[in-house]
């Protein structure tokens, strides 16, 4: 079985990191060989795959939300919840690769084995079984030249720790709001599209109280929005370092948008590689700090952390909307 970061995947890396968990250690279970494959995505311009992926059509790759959303519409399964039908799907697909030994699936999920109604406690609770983090490990080395790029960012300052905030995709989707009338009410209503003001005094407070009660020598801020970086970095504090001020969603069309032909962006090449050296950032941290304004946190900072076992906290931003 091969884990597909696929283009029109309705996730970030957070969420394939996510799915490719629990993938990885249902497959150890069922002793079906499983490989994660980053190549169709502009991202796997910079990350390395841990072995050679076998051959597949990568115009057939079974998408789990797609397939489950399918079934939920001609079953009329609205009353089961979303989570619990992913894994049943899934489990339909382990059952028949294990009639076809021989041959190779590519698929794509989001799905782990969390309770979705208390996700945050669920996520930092969550024990990552040892095969699952050394394949993960492996499959998020980057080429040589987002390494150079942390040298040249980070440099010296081992003694640094991140701090994330995940102030949602109205932030990080560009002319997002241009496209807003020609977006079905039902998918504007999703908790993804949420429309929050920030306060940017406050998460200033918040970086500088973190710095010190962490007795750390440096912050990097990480961020999907680009104006709270961009605000940050005039108050000109050497203690904080912002690595760039290009962050984008790695999905074109993230969350239900996929299902609209209302909204789409382009996640350019520059994009992924900054996008790379964030990943690095994170790995290589003393701790990670992650706010978010979302119930469930950010699966950007947090599953590599897991992942690299970097300590993380995971807490919610207030905001108002």
């Amino acid at each position: 079985m091969v884990h597909s970061y696929h283009p029109k995947f309705s996730g970030g890396i957070g969420d394939f990191l996510r799915g490719s968990i629990y993938l990885s250690n249902i497959c150890h279970k069922e002793n079906i060989d499983f490989y994660i494959d980053w190549k169709p995505h502009i991202m796997g311009k910079f990350l390395s795959n841990p072995r050679t992926v076998p051959d597949y059509d990568s115009e057939y790759v079974l998408d789990i939300e797609e397939i489950t959303l399918k079934k939920i519409k001609q079953e009329k399964l609205t009353q089961q919840p979303l989570n619990i039908l992913c894994k049943n799907t899934i489990d339909d697909i382990i059952k028949e690769q294990k009639k076809l030994p021989e041959e190779t699936l590519a698929i794509s999920s989001f799905y782990l084995d969390i309770d979705y109604e208390n996700a945050r406690q669920s996520i930092k609770d969550y024990d990552i079984p040892l095969h699952s983090k050394m394949l993960l490990q492996k499959s998020l080395r980057p080429h040589i030249n987002i390494k150079n790029a942390y040298k040249k960012n980070i440099g010296n300052k081992d003694h640094y720790g991140t701090i994330h905030f995940r102030l949602g995709d109205r932030q990080t989707l560009p002319n997002i709001n241009q496209c807003l009338d020609n977006i079905p009410q039902s998918i504007k209503n999703n908790s993804n599209l949420r429309c929050v003001e920030p306060d940017f005094e406050f998460i200033y407070f918040l970086i500088k109280r973190n710095l010190k009660q962490n007795n750390l020598d440096y912050i990097v801020l990480l961020s999907d929005s680009n104006e709270l970086k961009k605000y940050i970095a005039k108050e000109n504090n050497n203690k904080i370092i912002i690595p760039h001020y290009n962050s984008n969603h790695s999905c074109q069309s993230p969350g239900l948008l996929k299902y609209t032909k209302a909204y789409s962006h382009d996640f350019s090449y520059d994009q992924a590689r900054w996008g790379a050296l964030d990943l690095e950032i994170l790995i290589n941290s003393q701790k990670n700090i992650s706010y978010s304004i979302y119930q469930w946190g950010s699966g950007f900072s947090v599953w590599p952390s897991k992942i690299f076992d970097i300590p993380i906290e995971i807490r919610e931003l207030p905001s108002v909307e």
